[in-house]
């Protein structure tokens, strides 16, 4: 491989992000995925996306709106008992940020992100990397015995990445819990769960999520409780569940959540992990970014935002005339932004499941009191499009 050319471990959205940014600053990069089918590994359930996010996208020429993109106008927090805790007006976004706020399945932007992505970057399914050694001059073994000499390497490839353990060793963390998630139509759901609301349960030992993707025609369902022990090595993969004993759970929770799970037949379960924060995710020519760098636990709703966000800084760096200036800039973005949500994400499961008690009754006055959007200009007024320019929307 040329020494121009950039090599991304992983075809996630972060991967695809970089590959597309970097093709059409008139590099070359090409995208190894161990899975068949590029994007098999995306089916699972629906994605946030947060305003940053959606003006990348936008900036990429992916069009949400065909990807069945719904956007958000609120997001409401209620608790166990059907309290309304706090209401977000998720529908002021594009006014004060310039994009709204939009809900997709993640099948569906990752396929529309792999169709822009593909025309101008060599994309590469059913090809597994096996080991990574050395950084300063990376050599790249695949499962079929090749060795590649890249350029530059880009670690894409999520929370077990390959990559990542070139920079030194660690291993998933599993935090104790399970989230269970399911694609529900709505045609045979309460007809108020089809408005565009990102709806938010929350009691002793458990959460639950609900909010539309697919144009509307589909319920997007995540609900979050203790696994069955505290075993870490719990796997991180899914499997599928029986939604049962949610039922039981949760079978004095609200109408609207048992409506839910009523209409459920299977759930697919995975065990949450993440991982401790790096020091560096750069070291010579080797990078990380996405869950590769800072894999979160899904309760910000910022792990794909997080990775698409990192993407497009790094692809800037990568590009700058200073490259190791720029990487050092990268990190410190990374670890400032990513890394304290990664730490956030953690912490906010404790406020999540808080049982009855003076300190739930400062978190729900501390949600009540959070009335407009100013308290989140830092997380969906962040402009990172602005890295990227017109590029790849113009000449794709």
């Amino acid at each position: 491989m040329s020494q121009d050319d950039v090599l991304v471990v992983g075809a996630g959205l972060a991967g695809l992000v970089i590959a597309g940014a970097w093709a059409h600053r008139g590099g070359h990069a090409t995208v190894l995925d161990a899975s068949a089918s590029v994007g098999a590994s995306s089916a699972g359930g629906g994605l946030q996306i947060a305003p940053p996010t959606v003006a990348v996208l936008r900036r990429l020429g992916v069009d949400l709106d065909a990807a069945g993109a719904v956007v958000v106008h609120a997001q409401e927090t209620r608790a166990s008992d059907g309290r309304l805790l706090g209401r977000a007006p998720l529908h002021a976004c594009e006014q004060r940020y310039g994009t709204p706020y939009v809900t997709v399945r993640r099948a569906d932007v990752h396929a529309a992100l792999l169709a822009r992505v593909a025309s101008v970057a060599d994309v590469r399914p059913g090809t597994a990397v096996t080991s990574v050694h050395e950084t300063h001059e990376p050599v790249v073994t695949l499962a079929d015995g090749r060795t590649l000499h890249p350029g530059t390497l880009v670690g894409a490839d999520g929370i077990r990445s390959v990559v990542r353990a070139a920079l030194g060793p660690d291993r998933p963390l599993y935090s104790g819990l399970w989230a269970h998630r399911a694609l529900v139509p709505l045609a045979g759901l309460p007809a108020h769960l089809a408005a565009p609301v990102v709806r938010l349960w929350v009691g002793p030992g458990a959460h639950v999520v609900a909010y539309p993707v697919a144009g509307g025609r589909e319920l997007n369902l995540v609900v979050v409780v203790p696994g069955e022990d505290d075993d870490p090595t719990a796997p991180a993969w899914t499997a599928a569940t029986d939604p049962e004993p949610l039922r039981r759970r949760l079978a004095d929770w609200p109408d609207d959540v048992r409506a839910v799970l009523d209409a459920v037949e299977m759930l697919r379960g995975h065990a949450v992990h993440d991982r401790a924060p790096l020091e560096h995710l750069t070291s010579g020519r080797v990078a990380l970014v996405g869950d590769a760098a800072h894999p979160m636990a899904p309760f910000l709703a910022q792990g794909a935002n997080q990775a698409v966000e990192g993407a497009v800084e790094l692809a800037a760096a990568l590009a700058a005339a200073d490259r190791p200036a720029a990487l050092t800039a990268y990190e410190r973005r990374r670890a400032s932004r990513a890394g304290h949500l990664q730490q956030g994400s953690r912490r906010s499961v404790a406020l999540l499941h808080l049982p009855a008690g003076p300190e739930r009754d400062a978190r729900d006055r501390a949600w009540a009191a959070e009335t407009g959007l100013a308290h989140r200009d830092r997380l969906y007024g962040y402009p990172v499009a602005t890295l990227l320019g017109n590029a790849l929307a113009s000449s794709a």
